[in-house]
């Protein structure tokens, strides 16, 4: 689709809104199967503009990249993706058509990513998201989250992937009603669903898939009819889900009609037919768990008479499965073992594909970029303590003539010699002054640079060092012992708990200087997002969190990334300080100029001695929590500087073996 973007380019509104018109009647055509013709139409109907502007050239490139690329034909979508690119840059400005250059840059990296260049794919993501930073361009940084947990996700690290789902979530509910924000918010809530799903959460995946189909829906009306088809199988693609993880529970009553329903309307005449297929192997699967083996076999004769028209890798991948299992069902050594050949072969090569995009590489590539960006940002700084050097050393020159003036003076009149001394004396009691808040500014400085390096490089690289060498041996987990594999599991929390711990350090150095952000924002819906997902934190040792909140929504100016931090430190500490199946309580009130968030547990509350400790940075204030949890102490020190970031404040109540209650007061403006 072309960019939504209205003031993109000085040009007649009315030319603008004509040729995004007739881009989405050559989609249509497109859709209909006449693909050939909708490059004619639109190259006829651009053939007609006297003189077409960047963004126009852009937004025909954009289109048939875009066409290309869906029919598999990557190499000659690469080439109009690259070109679309060089109008904007070749235009010299990219100021005024940012969001079609960080679209553009999104879709180059999706481009080089399908040959397997991650590296050069992430740089073109990387790219995306600075622009939109750049110009605040929140949409497109929601983007840049959704691939980000895409590629987390084929990393198969699930936890991480999440995070940047939610974010993009909460980022596209602002983006209006554009049809590709509807279409990608839905893909998010499955998406989070299929981490639960493989995290065998099945419960937890199953209140995702549910909220993904009411929000496709919800939504679907408001769109042009000639779409329905899209939302009708997305709706299935849910339901195939939704089908595996009743499956996980151990349900196949339920799990068979829901891969009844998504093949019944995903194989139908230009739906997602692929999908279809798939999901007939996963029903095949579920028969031969049952013992139905005739069913099983006929799934199995479906999808290989369909691999003529449709021959996906995965598809042939699961046709392999479901066929060796059912030669082994029927005791068929021969050609059980032909199909697990073929299966592991097409197993290995995907993963090796897969492999591009470790999430190790991911963090090593970012931090790398992000690196180059800071040593730009060290260049510019000490550019500007070089011109406040020249400054101070222009200031000791006319100091020096000063005092030479008065010098001179005094030998012509020694009747000012006393009010020269008072003068020297006060000019050298500030100069000691002044050159000990230099010294201590430049003390401060230095021990900032020391603890963001110690952090950055010589904490972070072993310990992601390390992290790789236990996925590298758990890949191996079959030559390895019970006890091996246990202590392999302990190494890898070990070191997620050291590298959260040096996250939390480097936000403890950088939160000070850094810029606060604030939007208006709903703070009841974020706030039971958020408890929505602290719960199956507390499910862990069967707890439960009440959320307390006004029926009125309360809406005030925050950076809410940084509020939310706070409330889940807070929760995560009720947890932690809190015995099993206790209960928590999450309250949310406001008054004319204030609102107040309290976190409320019965554990075991914060001893006299150390009550005036909690909130410092490296506080002595540390404890286990009820099951053996680790103590970090540096959430509460955290906390605390954010909140009073917002100008607000933070403190809390607490007895003894009778529980604790936090306190976060932030103003409404």
């Amino acid at each position: 689709m072309t960019s939504s973007c209205n003031t993109e380019e000085q040009k007649k509104p009315e030319e603008t809104d004509y040729l995004h018109q007739q881009i989405e009647r050559a989609v249509d055509i497109w859709e209909r199967g006449e693909k050939d013709y909708a490059f004619k139409y639109i190259d006829s109907v651009f053939s007609h503009f006297d003189e077409p502007t960047p963004a126009d050239w852009y937004d025909l490139y954009y289109f048939k990249s875009d066409r290309l690329f869906r029919e598999g034909q990557y190499e000659l979508s690469k080439l109009y993706c690259d070109s679309s690119l060089k109008v904007i840059e070749e235009s010299h400005n990219t100021e005024t058509l940012h969001t079609r250059y960080a679209q553009g840059n999104f879709h180059m990296g999706d481009r080089v990513l399908q040959d397997g260049d991650y590296k050069s794919a992430y740089v073109y993501y990387y790219k995306a998201k600075t622009v939109a930073k750049n110009y605040g361009d929140s949409c497109t940084l929601a983007y840049y989250n959704y691939k980000t947990g895409l590629v987390l996700y084929r990393g198969e690290r699930y936890d991480d992937a999440i995070k940047y789902f939610q974010n993009a979530y909460h980022e596209f509910m602002y983006c209006g009603n554009d049809y590709a924000y509807y279409y990608r918010t839905q893909q998010i809530i499955d998406n989070i669903g299929l981490c639960y799903y493989h995290m065998n959460m099945p419960d937890s995946a199953i209140h995702y898939y549910e909220r993904a189909i009411s929000f496709i829906n919800e939504h679907k009306d408001n769109y042009r009819e000639s779409r329905l088809w899209l939302s009708e199988s997305a709706v299935a693609v849910v339901w195939g889900n939704m089908g595996s993880a009743y499956e996980l529970k151990g349900d196949y009553e339920k799990a068979e009609s829901y891969y009844n329903r998504s093949i019944k309307v995903n194989e139908q005449p230009n739906y997602d037919n692929g999908d279809a297929l798939l999901t007939r192997g996963k029903l095949g699967l579920l028969y031969l768990a049952q013992g139905y083996d005739s069913k099983a076999y006929k799934q199995a004769q479906i999808i290989n008479a369909s691999l003529s028209a449709i021959d996906m890798p995965v598809v042939r991948r699961r046709l392999n499965k479901l066929l060796w299992k059912y030669y082994d069902a029927q005791n068929n050594a021969q050609l059980a073992y032909r199909y697990l050949n073929d299966y592991v072969a097409l197993k290995d090569s995907l993963a090796a594909f897969n492999k591009i995009s470790h999430p190790i590489d991911l963090d090593e590539h970012v931090s790398t970029l992000e690196g180059k960006d800071e040593v730009a940002l060290l260049r510019a700084t000490n550019e500007s303590r070089g011109f406040y050097l020249a400054v101070a050393l222009v200031g000791c020159a006319l100091c020096i003539v000063i005092v030479l003036l008065i010098v001179r003076n005094w030998r012509r009149s020694r009747k000012h010699v006393h009010q020269l001394k008072k003068m020297n004396s006060h000019v050298k009691e500030q100069r000691e002054k002044l050159k000990y808040a230099l010294d201590e500014l430049e003390n401060a400085g230095k021990e900032k640079d020391r603890i963001l390096k110690a952090v950055s490089h010589d904490m972070r690289s072993p310990i992601n060092s390390s992290l790789a060498l236990v996925d590298l041996l758990s890949h191996e987990a079959d030559n390895l012992t019970d006890e091996q594999q246990e202590y392999m599991k302990l190494l890898k929390v070990s070191g997620n708990n050291a590298l959260n711990l040096t996250k939390d350090l480097l936000e403890v150095a950088t939160l000070n200087n850094e810029k606060l952000e604030k939007t208006l924002t709903d703070i009841t819906a974020r706030l039971e997002d958020r408890v929505k997902l602290l719960q199956f934190k507390a499910a862990e040792k069967e707890q439960n969190i009440l959320l307390q909140a006004p029926q009125n929504h309360i809406s005030a100016s925050v950076n809410i990334d940084k509020l939310l931090r706070v409330v889940s430190n807070l929760v995560n500490n009720a947890i932690k300080f809190s015995p099993k199946g206790g209960e928590l309580h999450v309250i949310l009130n406001a008054s004319s100029d204030h609102f107040v968030i309290k976190v409320k547990d019965s554990g075991i509350g914060i001893p006299e001695n150390i009550k005036d400790k909690v909130f410092d940075l490296f506080s002595e204030a540390k404890r286990f929590g009820t099951s053996g949890e680790q103590p970090y102490g540096l959430g509460l020190s955290i906390s605390k500087q954010i909140v009073e970031a917002h100008n607000g404040k933070i403190w809390f109540e607490s007895e003894e073996q009778k529980g604790t209650t936090f306190f976060v007061e932030i103003p409404l403006h």
